[in-house]
């Protein structure tokens, strides 16, 4: 059994053919082939290719079974074909493979090379205590957990707040919120499904001196961390810029946690060098330099600067030379002619000016086939069969804490309907708005086609928030601010590198689903870095973790 490198499956026989062929005995061009590209269902991050080893290594969800991991895409150079043997299971159109072991594959076009696929399934594990000193010091292989505790906390009165030894899933036994007494080596059985192992925890008693332990810094403020092995209630923050001389006292809140103290430091500078330290009566601690995030904006996201390349399709940005931040389908579209779902609108604006422009995003039906109206940070790559290849995201260093911008939406009856959505025939058609902030490696590569979209249980997506509607504006602009508050941040700590902002008309357009005609215009965008400058009089539609989208029935069926 075979793929080519188009991802296409080859009939048995016609590989027997192509191989029966393949003889080494005339002269061919001396050329390698190499798997170039490799994705599996519930895989982290991207594969790593070593064509001096021809290995490729993949990060697997550890909640994956990896004895049947299925295969969504391989491509090879050369057009070569890529042949399975032991390990791999095919069933109609889909193919599995057992990555328990590595599997090998051979890849074939003058000459054959053997290329082997290692999996990696790494198990997310944590002890946490009450006053931990800290990180724990965890040893997979001999299964056993350090903890250090300030010497304060008697080993006999332990609190454990959570642990997770194994799979998700699994169950600790005895219950490690039960047990207190960690004055000798504490054993726990862990168990998941039919495998069980037994391992040990031992706690030790630690010196705490007055320190600060970590700063996330943002742009307007500062997440700050420390211990105390004193009187942490008495315990102050203070901070200045690093250029100045005299130091601020922090007066707003302090969370204290056993020897645990915490505090967010706003009113603070963008892009900016700071230090802060921590005050216990006459004591100081170690000064902590920090720098934060710049409050920088996405290039052109007012929607002003657009151009029409001589085959009539237009792009949101200023000239063919400009920088690509802001991207469309239209090439897709226009492939047989200038059909444009995405384009700009000079006279329904939401600010006026000289100069000024907004999007306009329209649901259109190309040869028959739906193509929403759509605008995403990010650019187009190509043409695949009847979809478009987008690559989603931008680099993207700080994280804002919002989007806001002006929307105006007139949705139509869905009329063009897909699987898995074939139920929402007739239903009206919803547009989307959205921010994703993510710690990606680079862009991620849409195919509809395949059916290739964003994992949105992908653990670097570290905050999303949509805004989802079927509500006619009746002609009106509507200005929003969609919130990544607490509950849309998945990660608070990691530092972001890309940024995805996308409008579409069709809310499924990525599932040729959607009703032909649906308008929405979308107008200066901007993201936000302090709360406090959207107001909450009513006059924004706030788009947070109370807001109830239209399509909040429907399900995820991705």
């Amino acid at each position: 059994m075979a793929w080519k490198s188009f991802s296409f499956v080859l009939p048995f026989f016609l590989l027997a053919a192509v191989t029966g062929c393949l003889k080494n005995d005339m002269s061919y061009p001396d050329v390698k082939p190499a798997i170039t590209a490799i994705r599996f269902e519930g895989q982290v991050g991207d594969a790593v290719i070593d064509n001096a080893t021809r290995t490729v290594t993949v990060d697997i969800y550890e909640t994956v079974d990896l004895s049947s991991v299925k295969l969504l895409e391989i491509s090879s150079n050369y057009d070569s074909i890529i042949s399975f043997g032991a390990g791999v299971v095919q069933n109609a159109s889909e193919t599995y493979m057992d990555l328990r072991n590595p599997v090998v594959v051979t890849v074939s076009v003058y000459e054959s090379f053997e290329w082997t696929i290692i999996a990696r399934q790494e198990i997310v594990r944590y002890f946490k205590i009450r006053n931990q000193v800290g990180s724990e010091d965890i040893n997979n292989e001999e299964k056993m957990v350090v903890v250090k505790v300030a010497e304060s906390n008697p080993l006999s009165e332990i609190e454990v707040l959570e642990a997770k030894l194994g799979m998700e899933g699994s169950v600790i036994a005895p219950d490690f919120r039960e047990v207190h007494d960690f004055t000798d080596l504490v054993y726990f059985d862990v168990s998941y499904e039919e495998t069980s192992e037994k391992w040990g925890v031992r706690v030790l008693p630690w010196e705490v001196g007055l320190g600060i332990s970590s700063v996330n810094a943002w742009a307007f403020s500062a997440d700050v961390t420390g211990s105390v092995s004193g009187n942490a209630a008495e315990t102050v923050f203070e901070y200045k810029k690093a250029s100045d001389e005299s130091w601020t006292r922090f007066e707003g809140d302090v969370s204290v946690d056993g020897i645990n103290v915490s505090a967010t430091i706003a009113g603070l500078q963008d892009d900016t060098d700071y230090v802060v330290r921590m005050v216990s009566g006459e004591e100081h601690s170690a000064e902590f330099d920090f720098h934060t995030e710049a409050a920088v904006q996405l290039p052109n996201s007012s929607y002003d600067a657009w151009f029409q390349n001589s085959k009539g399709a237009w792009f949101p940005r200023a000239s063919e030379d400009a920088e690509t931040w802001w991207d469309t389908a239209n090439m897709g579209a226009n492939t047989l002619g200038p059909v444009n779902p995405t384009t700009p609108e000079d006279d329904f604006l939401a600010v006026a000016g000289e100069g000024k422009r907004a999007a306009r995003l329209e649901t259109k039906s190309v040869l028959g086939v739906m193509a929403a109206g759509n605008l995403y940070s990010g650019r187009y790559k190509g043409t695949e069969g009847l979809s478009a290849l987008l690559e989603f995201g931008v680099p993207f260093e700080s994280r804002p804490i919002g989007l806001r911008g002006y929307y105006s939406y007139e949705p139509a009856v869905i009329n063009k309907v897909d699987e898995p959505y074939e139920d929402l025939m007739g239903r009206t058609d919803m547009c989307q708005i959205y921010i994703m902030l993510t710690a990606w490696d680079k862009p991620f590569d849409v195919n509809s086609t395949k059916r290739q979209y964003i994992d949105m249980d992908d653990p670097d997506i570290l905050a999303f928030r949509e805004l989802v509607t079927d509500k006619s504006t009746n002609g009106e602009w509507v200005e929003f601010f969609i919130h990544l508050d607490d509950e849309a941040w998945r990660d608070k700590a990691r530092k972001a590198t890309h940024i995805v902002v996308i409008s579409c008309a069709s809310r499924y357009g990525n599932y040729f689903t959607g009703g032909v005609g649906s308008l929405l215009y979308v107008d200066e965008f901007e993201l936000v870095y302090d709360e406090s400058t959207v107001p909450r009089d009513g006059s924004v539609v706030i788009v947070d973790k109370d807001y109830v989208n239209s399509n909040a029935d429907i399900g995820d069926r991705e």
